[in-house]
């Protein structure tokens, strides 16, 4: 079961998140290999002091759209992939 959760207001982006990798090399490759799925890029981000490369998915303009990526990122081996509104 899919928990959902209410969206305040104002501009939202929504993305597939896919993995997050501590090696760049890793997170790129994952990034090219999705390419074919829409448009993908590394987002750097700190947690505790270390540098992490999360490899997104979008944006997407609707949750309908974001649920038909996610399935298709889940169906190319990616199990832990989730939708992030940011």
């Amino acid at each position: 079961m899919v928990q959902q959760v209410a969206v305040g207001p104002g501009p939202k982006k929504i993305y597939v998140q896919a993995g997050s990798f501590t090696l760049f090399d890793n997170a790129n490759k994952l990034r090219a290999r999705l390419a074919g799925i829409g448009p993908s890029f590394l987002a750097p981000t700190m947690v505790n002091g270390t540098q992490f490369f999360r490899v997104r998915v979008g944006p997407l303009d609707t949750p309908e759209q974001a649920d038909k990526v996610l399935d298709q990122v889940v169906a190319a081996g990616n199990n832990g992939a989730r939708v992030i509104v940011e």
